[in-house]
């Protein structure tokens, strides 16, 4: 479940609701986190977010708007 949470973190860090996520990351700061792609069918290099231990291997296009 913890690969779930730092997806949506990073996530809403990008969708620009970053005031959101405070909470988020305290929390999982908490815990033992390993690196995870941000897509798990795709291989795991790319850029690396190590606020979210994110391993940026996709390009995504926001949905939302605010």
């Amino acid at each position: 479940m913890l690969p779930v949470f730092q997806r949506v973190g990073w996530l809403l860090d990008r969708a620009d609701w970053g005031e959101k996520t405070g909470l988020l990351h305290l929390a999982l700061q908490k815990k033992k986190l390993l690196w995870r792609p941000l897509d798990s069918r795709l291989a795991d290099d790319g850029e690396k977010d190590r606020r979210w231990k994110i391993v940026v291997n996709t390009e995504i296009q926001p949905d939302i708007e605010r």
